[in-house]
């Protein structure tokens, strides 16, 4: 018989925490295992961003504290393109295919802008890694995560967390940075599996152009006005904030709120999640319809599969 699955074993992620924080009934439903059957538009950008990325500081030349040219750029662009496309699940929805087409346009575009805008990213920070994995005990709870990047400068380490955005309300963006699960959690992941304490969080911003192709414009054309667009406005594309968050400040939110989250949430699965209701105020977001309002609304999986048949 196949073992039940406890996250509490598997490990908690803040992606769970934050689910588990919004509605319990989403937290459950990811939690056995249900995913939408097809990627949401701002997923998929993000997800071929954050690969972009990753490859990006993984270029032996950065290593070399040399910018990224552009026979770089290319190669890296054509493994994206490849991991993309050339293995496509046969089922896909040809729009899917020609919006991931597009996707990867735009990536390309600013992937180039990127490197222009941030040439220090590859002279003067020592890159400690990307995509780099957390695994750690806490409270006799197991703890996972992925940081984007974690580099050195002037003998500090600085974790960086990259975001895709559309829109950016700034006052509210840095507001809540300062008490951001994520990046509060990622510091004291990070302190714990490495022994150094990071000077604090560089939340990076890539805006995902809001300009579409005209009916009467070729693809060339349209990607002719998008590059000069961005390149035109690097600081509109691209935005960082640098949040400075202090070892005494993360470990007194660590024991005045994130223990006590981790305190209900561990009750709630060991009481095998009795305690599981819908929060009806989170069904409607900035975004639009949370993504489980079918299963709640009607019980309706149809347009979700199962990855794990927990």
């Amino acid at each position: 018989m196949k073992r039940k699955y406890n996250p509490l074993e598997r490990g908690v992620s803040q992606s769970a925490l934050g689910r588990f924080l919004q509605c319990r009934k989403k937290a459950l439903i990811a939690i056995q295992g249900w995913i939408p059957k097809t990627t949401s538009k701002a997923f998929r950008f993000g997800g071929i961003w954050h690969r972009t990325e990753e490859l990006l500081y993984s270029l032996p030349c950065v290593s070399k504290g040399s910018v990224p040219t552009e026979k770089d750029r290319q190669g890296i662009m054509r493994k994206v393109r490849s991991e993309y496309l050339d293995n496509i699940d046969p089922s896909t929805d040809a729009d899917e295919i020609a919006e991931t087409d597009k996707d990867l346009h735009t990536a390309e575009i600013l992937l180039e802008g990127y490197v222009k805008k941030y040439p220090k990213d590859f002279t003067s920070r020592k890159w400690l890694g990307t995509e780099i994995k957390l695994e750690v005990k806490y409270n006799d709870i197991k703890l996972v995560g992925y940081i984007d990047g974690a580099y050195e400068s002037r003998g500090k380490v600085w974790l960086q967390e990259s975001k895709t955005k559309g829109r950016i309300m700034d006052d509210v963006l840095v507001d809540t940075l300062a008490f951001d699960l994520q990046s509060m959690m990622y510091l004291q992941l990070y302190y714990l599996q490495y022994g150094r304490v990071p000077e604090g969080l560089e939340y990076n911003i890539v805006r995902k152009p809001q300009i579409y192709q005209r009916k009467a414009e070729s693809p060339a054309q349209f990607k002719k006005r998008l590059k000069k667009d961005i390149l035109a406005r690097l600081d509109f594309y691209f935005i960082r904030y640098e949040i400075c968050i202090g070892k005494d400040e993360y470990q007194k939110w660590l024991a005045t709120e994130f223990d006590e989250i981790l305190r209900e949430y561990k009750l709630w699965v060991d009481n095998n999640y009795t305690t599981t209701f819908k929060n009806t105020t989170s069904c409607m977001g900035m975004y639009g319809a949370c993504n489980c309002l079918p299963i709640c609304a009607r019980g309706d999986y149809s347009q979700f599969k199962n990855i794990n048949k927990r």
